[in-house]
């Protein structure tokens, strides 16, 4: 999530015009923002890549943290490349997945689902700057 505003502003209108519509969100950070896309989104899939610094293994730890007593859907995948020792409570996540990373072009999700890709800054909201992939 590395334009938090933008994304809030995203999901915002999304919500607001498609209230049925089951939302994801892709997440490597922890930033404040999370907090507040939790509540419009249906579920988070938390990736921690490698190399993982300790920031970004502290960052999974709370972010496991802050989903403890939450309603939503939550995914977890770790690369197994990631050596550091890292405190995994299953019961928290809907799904679980240790396995290498699927680079792009790789058939990386579930049946069903369609990923959107911010693609360019400015300005986001218009159709060439973003891209799907099902």
């Amino acid at each position: 999530m590395l334009y938090p505003k933008k994304v809030l502003e995203l999901l915002t209108y999304i919500r607001n015009n498609y209230p049925d519509i089951t939302i994801y969100i892709y997440a490597t950070i922890f930033p404040p923002e999370l907090r507040i896309v939790d509540s419009l989104v249906d579920g988070i899939h938390y990736t921690l890549h490698a190399p993982a610094s300790q920031k970004d293994i502290d960052a999974f730890h709370a972010f496991q943290e802050f989903i403890k007593d939450r309603s939503g859907s939550y995914r977890a995948y770790i690369d197994p490349a990631v050596t550091q020792a890292i405190n995994v409570i299953p019961e928290r996540w809907i799904r679980l997945e240790i396995k290498p990373w699927i680079l792009e072009g790789g058939n990386c999700l579930p049946p069903g689902e369609t990923l959107f890709m911010y693609v360019e800054e400015n300005p986001w909201w218009t159709d060439k700057n973003l891209k799907t992939k099902k």
